[in-house]
């Protein structure tokens, strides 16, 4: 048989008729693959360095990661014979103080919702969201014990308290639920309604920063004129061009050491003034 009788016998296909015109995609798709192994093989550096790069980038995102909420509470507590005509909460208790009464779940879950914290609730239910946050919790207490005289029956125990951020918000609403604080000085907290500030029960003051995008400044506004209209120790200060977390030294964007000193130093005036007893 010649070469005309084996042409002409079978069949003549097109290129998009023929086997490589037809294969599947996946079949192209391992071939590729198949080819990238073989680079690989033979030039493995590029594949190394671009496979470093992302471990990498991926490493350092996660790894500088923001919290959503950073939040510092200070309680200052005086405990001895001074405190012998003071009822006030004991040292030991603080702790559940902060975590049951300061922080219920209730608060917290409000925040979640109004800052719209860990999306995965929504699948997982508030439960995991209130773990999350209280996991970054890290309430630690001091304790300093003394003797003095008990003859200086003028002596007695008094609280002062500060925080930043969410602890702000705390420093700012707790002196309106007990009378135990002797001074308060927030640090761009949440400011409560005047239902609240009305049974305002110290001497404050509070800290804002003129571009605060957490705060709203109609919020600190209100605060100064519910002093002024409840007859309220205390006084606000809005520090311009400082934003949210100004007095916070571990971030440079927002770090105003000036304003800062200026406002720790009036808080520690406020505290001399009222804790001195």
């Amino acid at each position: 048989m010649t070469a005309n009788d084996r042409s002409a016998g079978a069949p003549t296909l097109t290129p998009a008729e023929s086997p490589a015109g037809a294969r599947p995609v996946r079949i192209g798709l391992v071939a590729e693959l198949q080819r990238i192994r073989r680079r690989t093989i033979t030039r493995p550096w590029p594949v190394i360095l671009l496979a470093l790069t992302i471990t990498g980038a991926i490493s350092y995102k996660i790894a500088t990661h923001k919290t959503a909420v950073e939040a510092e509470v200070v309680l200052a507590l005086t405990e001895g014979t001074m405190a012998g005509h003071f009822t006030g909460l004991p040292v030991d208790e603080l702790r559940v103080y902060v975590t049951s009464v300061l922080m219920p779940d209730a608060k917290l879950a409000q925040l979640i919702e109004r800052r719209d914290l860990y999306r995965l609730r929504k699948k997982l239910g508030n439960e995991y969201a209130l773990e999350e946050l209280r996991s970054q919790f890290e309430v630690e207490i001091w304790k300093n014990t003394f003797m003095t005289d008990d003859s200086e029956a003028s002596h007695s125990a008094r609280i002062g308290i500060t925080g930043f951020c969410m602890g702000g918000s705390y420093a700012m609403l707790l002196p309106c639920e007990s009378k135990e604080i002797a001074a308060a000085a927030p640090f761009y907290g949440e400011v409560p309604p005047d239902e609240k500030l009305e049974h305002l029960g110290c001497p404050i003051f509070y800290a804002y920063g003129e571009n605060d995008g957490w705060i709203q400044r109609a919020d600190v506004e209100r605060l100064g004129t519910a002093l002024k209209k409840f007859n309220k120790p205390g006084e606000f200060k809005i520090y311009s061009g400082c934003s949210h977390g100004f007095f916070n030294d571990t971030r440079a964007d927002v770090y105003r050491p000036e304003e800062a000193k200026d406002a720790w130093d009036r808080m520690l005036k406020l505290f001399a003034a009222n804790l001195k007893g």
